[in-house]
Order: C-alpha cells, then structure tokens, then sequence
C-alpha cells in the first residue's frame, strides 16, 4: 500500500502512547519503529501534507504544546541539527558520500547550506563538492534573501530571472507542486504587452485603491518583494496609448481624484527626478533625439527627454548618436553657421555628411550670415545700435567680423572700439585701456586712456586728495577704489570708520535720530556711545524725538524729560557756537 497517497490514517485504530502521543500500528509503513511497529500520527500527518516522508533528523513540535492536537496547524517541522564531534565526524562524512543526487537536491533546496551540512554531521565545504561531485545545482545566496521576504519559492526564482518552465521542473524534482498559482506567471512567456495583450480578460485585483494585474514578465511588473509581478492597469494603459513604456519615475495622476476611473482622459503622467547612472528609456525616439541634440543646448534636450545632461551623453555614444563639440553652441550663438563652426572645431567632411543623413534642416540656409556683405566697424558703425552686454572687465557688444572680436565668443569691448575710432585706427594687441575713475562702466573719452603693456604706466596714474590728513598723492587708475589714504597712518584711522570730529557728531545727534547716524556714519551703537564719551558729547535723552515729532521745542522736550534748566543752557550753547563756525553744516530744526 502506498501510505503517502493512498492510505486514511481515520480507518485505522488510533492508540495512545506512554509517552503521550497518538499512534497506530503499521508495520509495513516507512515512519514504522523497529521496535514497536508504530508510526507516529503527527509525523505521518505532516508526511502527507509536504509530499514527502520525513527523515530521522526532522520531528514535530507542536505549537500549544497538547501532544494530542494533531491539527495541521498545530504542527510545526524542526530539524534535528548534530553536534560535531570527532567521534562521528568519520561516519557523517561516509553518510554523506552514500546519498544520492536526488536526496542532496532536496537537501539543498531545503535547507541553507550550513544547517544541511549540520544535518550531515558534516563541514559545509565537504557538502558543496559533494554536491558538486554530483551535479547538484544549488541555489545562490540570493535566493535565501528572497525567500525570506516573500515567503514562496516560486516567487523567489521569479525575482532571480527563472522562466516558468524552469520552476516546474525544479518543484518535480522535488516532489512538489504549486501551490499558489499566483506565483506563476499565467501569460506565455513571448507574450507582447504593447500589441497582443488585452488586460480586460486579465484577473483584476484591488491593491491599495488601485487596479493590478499579475503579470511577471511584464515590463512594467514591480520588483520590489512584497508587490513582485504585480502591473499596475493606468500604468500600462497610459504606456499602450503612448507607444512606448513608462519607467519607474512615471508616477500617474488622477484628475478626478478617483484611483478606481481608468479612463484615458482622467490619467496624468507626471515625472519625479531621475538618477543619474540610469540610461533613458526612449529607444523608439532615435530619429527625434538626433534633431534633438542639433537644434537645443545639450541641458535643454535632456529636460525635454526627462533625463540628465550626462545620462543623454553617455546614451548617445551607446547608439553612435553625434552630438556637438564643445564650443559650438557659442559659435551658432555669434552667427557662425554649422558647417563653419563646425569646420572650425575640426570636424571632416565624410563626419558631416553623416550629420546631413539623420538630422533634418539643420544645414539649410546655413550660409545667410557668411553671404552678408562686409561691415566698415571703423566709418560706418554706429555702436549704439548694437546689444551692449554689461560685463565685470566693461562693456562688450557680440560681433563676430569686427577686427577686435575675440576668436571664439565675438566679443568686442566697447571701451576699446570707442578709443580704435577716436584715433581713426584699430589698437594694436599690446595697447590696453585704463580708466582713470576706476570705473569700467564709464566709457566717456575723457575718462579712457590708452597704455601700451607694460610701458607708460606713469601716465595712467590718477592724483587723490587724502581726507584724512589734507595731502594730494598720485595712484594708478586701477587702484582707485583700493587706495583711499596717503600714509599708514591716516589709512589706520580711515579703517575705524572714526575719522568725523565733535562738531561733527553735535551736529548729526541732535539733528537726526540715533539709528539714521548710525547709518550715516557706518558705525554700530557701542562705537557711536565709546565716540560720543571720548569727545564729551552730549547725547539726547530717551523718547526725546517722540516729543519733537509731536511738535514740542527742544526745551519742552528736554524740561518733561527731567532735565535741569543749567543742562539745556549748555546744550543750546555748544550748538549756537557750531552755527556760528559752520553755518552751513546744521538745519533750521537745530538753530
């Protein structure tokens, strides 16, 4: 009789053992003791519902710990893991030679390497070239990992890349079968998405609020363990009416708000960032990416295609797409035409008649600029018409033709054409223009000067006037806005920004508020405080200005505030004397 599919453990006599479990007598039977003839009932159970009849290292444990609960449930399968010991280190290793490739397959698809070579009593280095003496394909480490997460087989060799056929093969060889169909793809493994596949005959399924299907092979199945092989339907019904697949970074609105409305014109596409070692997904677009790349900035075509600037270089040399040298969008920009700008970074001929082939109207009327008739930049030149561009080094206006356009950019500093038309000839390369102000934007005659490198640099020298000590000394134009002072020392008291006397800060205090003066004289409060003690100044008291705001005279003010009548006195004084000596300095307000 074979016990495992066609005998009924109910139609025989159940006996209660000494030690507590259930059995019955069988002698014939493979689980049958030596001794007594019995065969557990948990073991036999267990036997049958995994196909396969336990080996002595396996037993049962059952969970609640009722020996006589011998529900399905109830029952969990241990293995019983050796010691090693050298005293049966020997025989492992001949009970290990002894099996059969059959018996090592189960054993190492069912068990990690370590515990099977545990059960063999064995090291795991002797269980690997046993196996591999035997042929035996074990799987890779990989595959624990899945099987940890999704808990099925099946599923596992789907997310290491195995066909269907492969699994079903395995799990015969096995002794198994598949239990969930669901880990199975239930499409043919040559299956067009894009054309032949209609998802309405599809088994739908509602995961989250929205709609999936199963389907591994899929290009847009997930790969992530807990939704692995699941399609979500707007995703794909979004990429059937494209042409084209969405990748990962392709999110899809509903305009409705409604996950469950599949409808064409409630979806929305909406792309996040993309990585930047991802090559794009847009192969059928080759045509497009040539004219692409020849007609916008390479930043500007990789916003266009959704990807980054590096990503589309590196995919264009993957599919042998030409794209620009560096510099050509500056040369197209000065109005160079492609071929020349092209010719001019080296480029042959056989390569732009490769150009011509793919992209389309890129080289037609390319000669409008070079057909232009001569400009006289010299006579005939009005550089007011031109657009001037406001730079750090002056102003530049682009002209590629002009004599002192730079090579590259065409760029023509202004300062210079200005100066070339003043003495009726083009400065030679050696001639640089000074500023006498310092200031580049200034290009009056008056203050433009022409040196010679290296020469005359006496004549570009500007005569300044120290404030601080009165003395006139002479500086190099371009040096204005650095040097302000003759000497070291009238430079030490320029920098503490003190260098104002004590009319002068009479004056501004009782003139103006204390955060305008702060201001006006770039100090902060504590600086203004230490200046006003050292000089003996006497500052307006707190909520002064509120009153002559609210139309009250300076002794009204200062009376309600509590000060003396002798105070005031030598206030109204000391300003009376500053009106007196520098009439011009203080405001009506004051007098």
């Amino acid at each position: 009789m074979d016990y495992l599919t066609e005998f009924d453990w109910r139609d025989v006599p159940i006996e209660k053992n000494e030690n507590g479990g259930l059995y019955f007598y069988a002698p014939d039977h493979p689980l049958a003791s030596s001794e007594s003839l019995q065969v557990n009932l948990a073991r036999h159970i267990v036997s049958v519902s995994i196909g396969r009849w336990l080996t002595p290292h396996e037993y049962i444990k059952y969970k609640d710990g009722d020996l006589l609960n011998i529900d399905i449930e109830n029952l969990l399968l241990k293995h019983l893991l050796l010691k090693h010991s050298c005293d049966n280190k020997y025989a492992g290793k001949v009970q290990a030679s002894r099996l059969t490739s059959d018996e090592l397959l189960n054993l190492g698809w069912r068990y990690l390497p370590r515990d099977a070579a545990k059960i063999l009593n064995v090291s795991e280095s002797f269980f690997y070239n046993q196996c591999k003496a035997m042929r035996v394909s074990l799987p890779s480490p990989r595959y624990w990992l899945f099987l940890k997460t999704v808990k099925s087989r099946s599923a596992a060799l789907m997310m290491l890349g195995w066909s269907n056929d492969a699994i079903i093969a395995l799990n015969e060889k096995l002794g198994e079968s598949i239990s969930e169909n669901i880990d199975m793809n239930p499409y043919p493994p040559d299956t067009d998405y894009m054309a032949n596949f209609d998802w309405r005959t599809a088994a739908l399924k509602n995961r989250g609020g929205r709609m999936f299907f199963y389907a591994p092979d899929h290009p847009l199945a997930s790969k992530k363990s807990e939704n692995f092989g699941w399609v979500c339907l707007a995703k794909h019904i979004v990429s059937v009416s494209s042409g084209c697949w969405l990748t990962r970074w392709d999110h899809i609105l509903y305009k409705d708000g409604n996950r469950q409305n599949i409808d064409l014109g409630n979806l929305l596409v909406q792309r996040t960032s993309v990585p930047r070692k991802h090559y794009p997904r847009f192969s059928s677009l080759l045509d497009e990416i040539w004219n692409t790349v020849w007609h916008y900035p390479r930043s500007e075509t990789a916003r266009l295609l959704g990807t980054t600037g590096n990503t589309l270089a590196r995919y264009c040399k993957r599919e042998g797409i030409l794209t620009p040298p560096p510099g050509y969008w500056t040369l197209v920009k000065c109005g160079m035409s492609p071929t020349r700008a092209l010719t001019h970074l080296g480029w042959q001929e056989d390569v732009l008649a490769v150009l011509r082939e793919n992209v389309d109207d890129l080289f037609q009327n390319e000669d409008t600029l070079d057909m232009l008739p001569a400009i006289d930049y010299l006579k005939n030149f009005d550089w007011r018409t031109a657009e001037i561009k406001n730079r750090p080094r002056g102003l530049y206006f682009i002209a590629r033709k002009h004599p002192l356009a730079t090579k590259n950019s065409g760029d023509v500093n202004l300062a210079r054409h200005i100066m070339s038309v003043e003495r009726g000839k083009w400065l030679e390369a050696n001639e640089v223009i000074y500023y006498k102000d310092g200031n580049h934007q200034n290009i009056d005659l008056n203050n433009l000067l022409v040196v010679k490198r290296g020469k005359n640099r006496k004549s570009s020298s500007v005569e300044l006037v120290c404030p601080i000590c009165g003395k006139s000394f002479k500086v190099f134009a371009s040096r204005v806005k650095e040097r302000v002072t003759d000497t070291p020392e009238c430079k030490k008291i320029w920098s503490r920004k003190s260098h104002y006397t004590a009319n002068d800060l009479w004056v501004k205090l009782w003139q103006h508020p204390q955060r305008d003066v702060v201001k006006m004289l770039m100090v902060n409060k504590r600086t203004l405080r230490s200046r006003c003690a050292e000089f003996g100044v006497t500052t307006p008291p707190m909520g002064y200005w509120n009153l002559i705001q609210a139309s009250r005279s300076r002794e009204e003010a200062l009376l309600s505030l509590g000060w003396d009548v002798q105070k005031i006195n030598y206030v109204n004084s000391m300003l009376m004397a500053i009106i007196e000596e520098r009439p011009d300095a203080v405001s009506t307000s004051i007098a």
